[in-house]
């Protein structure tokens, strides 16, 4: 008997969910530019982003992935 979700459970079938991580990043003004661009050049995207005396929280959203590959 087939599977029911045939072909979801195969690696890199496009309907299969990816997960996500949620981040904050705190860093100092100066540097929150260069951190978003980081996180924008890593395919991950900026959620939002508060200033609290001279720091800056970044909160982001990026796909999980594995460093044992």
């Amino acid at each position: 008997m087939p599977p029911v979700l045939s072909g979801l459970s195969e690696p890199g079938h496009p309907d299969e969910p990816k997960p996500e991580l949620a981040i904050d990043i705190v860093v100092p003004e100066e540097f929150a530019g260069m951190s978003m661009g980081e996180v924008r050049s890593r395919g991950g995207s900026v959620t939002s982003m508060d200033v609290q005396s001279g720091t800056v929280v970044i909160r982001a959203v990026c796909q999980y992935r594995s460093t044992r590959d």
